[in-house]
């Protein structure tokens, strides 16, 4: 079985709430592994929202980045991210 190390979390910059984060926080926390944040939208620059979210991570000792992409459409964006993340 193949161990995981990198968790890419979906964050909808519409919703205060998170709670995709708050699993994979728990989740990466148990196995040791890193978080990478992606917002898939091109309309606005979320990037700022995304170094906070990653800062406030890396201050409770998770190894985490951040981007923000879009490609045709959702689906698409997230199997990108997820290739080229590994």
């Amino acid at each position: 079985m193949q161990a995981i190390k990198r968790i890419l979390v979906v964050i909808d910059p519409t919703l205060d709430n998170q709670l995709a984060l708050k699993r994979a926080r728990l989740i990466a926390g148990v196995i040791e592994a890193e978080l990478h944040l992606l917002v898939c939208e091109d309309r606005q620059d979320h990037l700022p929202t995304l170094q906070k979210m990653v800062s406030e991570l890396q201050a409770e000792g998770l190894t985490a980045s951040c981007s923000q992409s879009w490609h045709k459409n959702l689906t698409d964006t997230i199997v990108m991210a997820a290739q080229s993340e590994g």
